[in-house]
């Protein structure tokens, strides 16, 4: 149990500079085999309305509006993501955090 929580502790104190950690971060949205079609799909469905709004004689309007509402979304995102942070950041101590860097440590090996 304690060389679990070791290993996870050591895995998140590796020294790396910024660059290979954006880059590592970045990876996620490399398509991949698997996931191209997700790609595919997400391109249609924004492709449609750049098209509309691009073509239409109303076009600053438009995309006022659209940005009104994305702002709005996203504002309220960015509360909900607080508020959950908040919560975790009152109920997390030494005992959750070990629990924590053991159950990664369980999920790799069940994989």
């Amino acid at each position: 149990m304690k060389e679990s929580i070791v290993k996870n502790v050591e895995k998140l104190a590796k020294v790396g500079t910024s660059e290979k950690r954006l880059i590592s971060a970045f990876t996620i949205f490399k398509p991949t085999k698997r996931n191209w079609k997700k790609y595919l799909y997400i391109l249609f469905l924004c492709g449609i309305p750049t098209y509309l709004i691009s073509t239409s004689l109303e076009t600053v309007s438009l995309f006022g509006e659209a940005l009104d509402i994305i702002m709005d979304v996203i504002l309220a995102l960015f509360g909900i993501i607080f508020t959950g942070y908040a919560f975790f950041q009152a109920l997390v101590n030494d005992e959750l955090l070990l629990n924590m860097l053991e159950e990664s440590n369980i999920k790799k090996k069940e994989k």
